[in-house]
């Protein structure tokens, strides 16, 4: 990311800025910290414009199906309560 970052000419200042996060955390998402929130990597990712070669977007046709319509109800056990 920092790279990239650099590579795209963008300041660190105005990315977090942007991102709404410290520089700490910036400096977190750079070093692939486990600790950083995923929701703050895949708004750099957007940002930065690179959001679509990191997560392809789900093919529309796995939202048009019926499958994806219909509700699961899973069947509760009474050994499952653990209260």
């Amino acid at each position: 990311m920092v790279q990239f970052i650099k590579s795209r000419h963008n300041c660190a200042t105005d990315l977090c800025e942007r991102l709404g996060i410290s520089h700490t955390t910036l400096r977190r998402l750079e070093q692939g910290d486990p600790a950083a929130a995923v929701c703050h990597y895949l708004q750099a990712l957007l940002i930065l414009g690179v959001l679509d070669e990191v997560a392809p977007p789900v093919p529309t046709r796995l939202f048009n199906s019926e499958a994806a319509h219909k509700r699961v109800r899973l069947q509760s056990r009474a050994d499952d309560d653990l209260f």
